[in-house]
C-alpha cells in the first residue's frame, strides 16, 4: 500500500509544473503573483490556487467532464502503450520533458500579456496581476 501511494505522490508531483520550474526563481517560489484579490507566489498559483478556484467557484466543472475517463482515454492507452514498450524510466522522462515544456510555453508566460514571469526575459521584482 505504501508503495502505490508513493507511486501516486511522484506521478502527481511529475506534473506540477514548477516543479521542474527555472532554479534561478526558486521554483516559481520568489515570483509574486496577484489571483483574484490573493498575492501568492507562482508556485502556490499552480500547487493550490488554481485548482482550489475552481473547486470553490465551479464545482460542476471540476467533477464534471474534464476530469472523466473518457476525455483521456486516447492518452492514457497511448502512455500505457509507451509504457509496456519502453519501461518505467522512459515514461517518466517523457511526462518530465512533457512538464517542462507545458511550464516553458505556459506556466511562465502571463496568460493575456504574454510576458514571461521568470528567465532571461522576465520583469523582475513587481507583483504580477494574473486575474
Amino acid at each position: 500500500a505504501d508503495a502505490v501511494k508513493m507511486l501516486i505522490n511522484l506521478l502527481g508531483d511529475l506534473h506540477q509544473p514548477l516543479h521542474v520550474g527555472y532554479a534561478s526563481d526558486d521554483n516559481g517560489h520568489s515570483v509574486k503573483v496577484k489571483f483574484r484579490g490573493h498575492e501568492m507566489t507562482l508556485y502556490d498559483l499552480w500547487d493550490k490556487g488554481i485548482s482550489e478556484t475552481v473547486r470553490k467557484d465551479q464545482a460542476g466543472f471540476w467533477y464534471g467532464g474534464w476530469t472523466h475517463v473518457r476525455a483521456i482515454s486516447a492518452e492514457f492507452e497511448a502512455d500505457k502503450a509507451f509504457w509496456k514498450k519502453e519501461g518505467s524510466f522512459k515514461s517518466f522522462e517523457k511526462w518530465m520533458d512533457e512538464t517542462i515544456k507545458f511550464a516553458c510555453e505556459k506556466v511562465y508566460v502571463h496568460p493575456t500579456t504574454g510576458k514571461h514571469l521568470a528567465g532571461p526575459h522576465a520583469e523582475h521584482g513587481q507583483v504580477i496581476h494574473i486575474d
